[in-house]
């Protein structure tokens, strides 16, 4: 069984839920808001077996999710580059 707090919490309890099998959820409105609970009987055993992952899904984690590609650039000079230092200050690298 999983107990969840309110409707903001409802999203967690399914994504635990995807990961068992024959569960049962459960509102009980005492909890913190952001706590859900798993309650595991005496039979449980495993997880359930994990979901194949498809390009296509992959691919739209970035728009499902309000995400960014590498394909975005960066044309504010108040972000810093990969080595730390703003983009403004930017120094090649030396390598020897």
């Amino acid at each position: 069984m999983i107990e969840y707090g309110g409707r903001a919490d409802l999203s967690a309890a399914r994504t635990l839920r995807g990961q068992m099998s024959s569960v049962w959820l459960k509102l009980v409105p005492g909890l913190p808001e952001g706590t859900v609970d798993v309650i595991l009987g005496s039979s449980f055993r495993k997880l359930a077996p994990a979901k194949p992952t498809t390009r296509a899904s992959i691919a739209a984690l970035s728009s499902n999710y309000g995400g960014i590609t590498a394909s975005v650039s960066c044309r504010n000079s108040a972000f810093y580059s990969s080595n730390g230092t703003p983009q403004s200050q930017s120094q090649a690298c030396r390598c020897s």
